[in-house]
């Protein structure tokens, strides 16, 4: 295998690690990016879809605007952006149902271990935090007040969305990916949107196989449910990449510790959670409790052991 194959390999792997915490309630899919050395690199990926390369390709016959074509795709990063997109739905396909279940069954459990990985990610990514001001100060007191509000007010589950709710998720979730300390699948279920979002993943890709045997009913709703979340998401990710490019570019400190601010103030809906359904205040049960706690502290440690350096 030669240098070019292990690195897509690398930056697939990486994929898998992000799609796995955007799936995942309490986790942030920008945290493990920022743990794995490829926040930035992204960032700049995302934002270099714009208007004109849109135009670039529609006008892609006129030699003038080849040159032009060939620079946007330089700027998208293709060889980094398709292999991490590849493994981030790699995991999302493939976690779908595994979380619904343990979600059901197990919600104490996987929420302490999403707390613990929370907690250690905040531990690794300490020295970004510079609160030498007092603006940087108010700004991080702000962004823990909203983004712990936010984590403890769950509503009721939807069940049938209209399409602009399903839009409006999409575009959350897009922003929610880029932030670290937000997460993405935590901010769905606090808007009620979690547990349909993944039934409807589940019934399209459960549905795949029918289309083998003619039959596009059973898959049309799932398939337009998931077309309408992903434009908003996509049209999210866009826009959302540039303003937090832009932040980080014009001050770097201040936005980072208002983005970790929002992560510590995300504490709030795992413990909520461990604490309305741990099974019984039994030693068994808390030994569990701090076992699984540990056991995801220690994944985003492994992880930046693994990965201490960008791509």
């Amino acid at each position: 295998m030669n240098d070019q194959s292990k690195k897509l390999i690398h930056i697939y792997v990486k994929g898998i690690f992000m799609g796995t915490a955007n799936i995942i309630p309490g986790l942030s899919g920008g945290t493990i990016a920022l743990i794995i050395g490829i926040y930035d690199r992204l960032l700049s990926c995302i934002s270099a879809f714009n208007l004109s390369l849109l135009s670039n390709i529609i006008h892609l016959r006129n030699p003038s605007f080849k040159s032009d074509f060939q620079n946007s795709i330089n700027e998208l990063d293709l060889p980094f952006l398709i292999p991490l997109s590849i493994g981030i739905l790699t995991a999302i396909v493939i976690l779908s149902n595994f979380i619904s279940f343990a979600f059901v069954h197990f919600r104490a459990f996987a929420n302490s271990f999403f707390l613990g990985i929370l907690v250690m990610s905040l531990i690794l990514l300490y020295d970004e935090i510079n609160l030498n001001s007092i603006f940087r100060i108010i700004s991080a007191i702000l962004a823990f007040s909203i983004s712990f509000l936010l984590s403890g007010s769950v509503s009721a589950i939807q069940t049938s969305p209209d399409p602009i709710y399903i839009f409006i998720s999409g575009v959350l979730v897009s922003l929610a990916m880029l932030l670290p300390g937000i997460s993405g699948a935590a901010l769905l279920y606090v808007i009620g949107f979690y547990e349909f979002l993944l039934t409807t993943l589940n019934e399209f890709l459960f549905s795949l196989p029918t289309l083998f045997a003619g039959d596009y009913q059973t898959i049309l709703k799932p398939a337009l449910i998931l077309f309408i979340f992903s434009s908003g998401f996509f049209i999210g990710l866009i826009n959302s990449a540039k303003l937090v490019k832009f932040a980080l570019t014009r001050d770097r400190a201040t936005t980072m510790s208002i983005l970790l601010a929002l992560m510590v103030g995300s504490f709030r809906f795992p413990i909520s959670e461990i604490v309305t359904n741990i099974p019984s205040s039994n030693f068994s049960s808390i030994f569990l409790i701090l076992f699984s706690f540990f056991v995801g502290a220690f994944v985003p440690y492994i992880l930046s052991r693994l990965y201490d350096s960008p791509i």
